[in-house]
C-alpha cells in the first residue's frame, strides 16, 4: 500500500507533498465500495475507514483505504483491489477489538463479517438498599467493555455471547466486593468514603448467538463482609499517625 497523506506514517517516497494530496483528494471524493462508521449519540461521524476507488489524472485506477477520525486522517491506496479490502477488514477488526480502551469508538455501522453481529448491549443492574439501578452500555466479543465508570473488564474476557453475562457479573462482584469492604472499614472508624455500596447485581446482554437473536441474564448476590477489629485497629493507628504528622507540621510551619 502507498502512503499519500498520514498522521502517523511517512509519505510515500517517490511522491512530493503535493502530488500526494491532488491524489489524496482524488481518491476521497472516489466511488465507495466498503464503509464502517461510528456515530455518536448525536448522530455525528466520529470515525470512519472506507475503501474507495479512483481515476488518476494519468487515467490509472487505483483501490485506497481511508481513515478519518478525530485524531486520525490517513489516505493509502494500491493498484490491486485485494490489497485495499485487505487492509479496510484488518484494520476495522484491529479497532474492534479495541473498542472502549481509552476511548477507543464501537462501530455502529459496518459491513466486515461478524463485527457487526460480535457487538452486543448490557445492561448492568446495581442494588442498594432494596432499590435497583441501571446503567445501558454498548460492547464487542473480544474488547474490553462497557460498563459503569468504576468497574473494569479487560480485553478478551468475554469471547462468546453466551459466557458474556457470568464474566461481566464476575468481574462486578469482585471489585465491588472490595468497595463494599473499604467502605466499610472507614465507616467502622467513622469516617465516609468516595466509593458506593451495592449488594447484588444482575447483568443481562443481548445480541447475536450461534442461533440468532439472544438474551442471557447473570444475577449474583455481592458480599458485605464487616471489618475484623484488627483492621479496624490499624486504620485508627494509621489516621493518628497522619493527624500527629500535621499537626507537627502546622506548629513547625512547614
Amino acid at each position: 500500500m502507498r502512503v499519500l497523506v498520514s498522521t502517523y506514517q511517512p509519505t510515500d517516497a517517490d511522491l512530493d507533498e503535493e502530488q500526494a494530496e491532488a491524489l489524496a483528494d482524488l481518491a476521497r471524493t472516489g466511488t465507495l465500495h466498503r464503509r464502517s462508521a461510528a456515530i455518536n449519540s448525536h448522530g455525528q461521524t466520529d470515525t470512519e475507514m472506507t475503501v474507495r476507488s479512483y481515476l488518476t489524472e494519468a487515467g490509472e485506477q487505483r483501490w485506497a483505504f481511508i481513515h478519518q477520525g478525530p485524531e486520525i486522517s490517513e489516505v493509502i491506496d494500491s493498484a490491486d483491489e485485494a490489497e485495499a479490502e485487505t487492509t479496510y477488514e484488518e484494520e476495522v477488526r484491529g479497532l474492534a477489538e479495541c473498542a472502549g480502551e481509552d476511548d477507543v469508538p464501537m462501530w455502529t455501522e459496518t459491513d466486515v463479517d461478524r463485527v457487526a453481529e460480535d457487538r452486543y448491549t448490557v445492561t448492568v443492574q446495581r442494588r442498594t438498599g432494596g432499590v435497583w439501578e441501571t446503567f445501558t452500555g454498548e460492547a464487542q466479543i473480544g474488547a474490553a467493555t462497557a460498563l459503569p465508570v468504576e468497574y473494569r473488564l479487560e480485553k478478551d474476557d468475554v469471547q462468546t455471547l453466551m459466557d458474556a453475562a457470568p464474566a461481566l457479573a464476575a468481574a462486578i462482584v469482585a471489585q465491588q466486593a472490595e468497595t463494599n469492604a473499604e467502605i466499610a472499614l472507614w465507616n467502622a472508624v467513622g469516617e465516609s468514603s468516595s466509593g458506593r455500596s451495592f449488594d447484588a447485581v444482575r447483568v443481562t446482554v443481548t445480541g447475536v448467538g450461534p442461533g440468532g437473536a439472544a438474551e442471557y441474564t447473570e444475577e449474583r448476590e455481592i458480599p458485605t463482609a464487616q471489618p475484623t477489629a484488627e483492621e479496624v485497629a490499624a486504620l485508627r493507628r494509621h489516621l493518628e499517625a497522619d493527624r500527629a504528622r500535621y499537626d507537627t507540621a502546622a506548629g513547625t510551619g512547614l
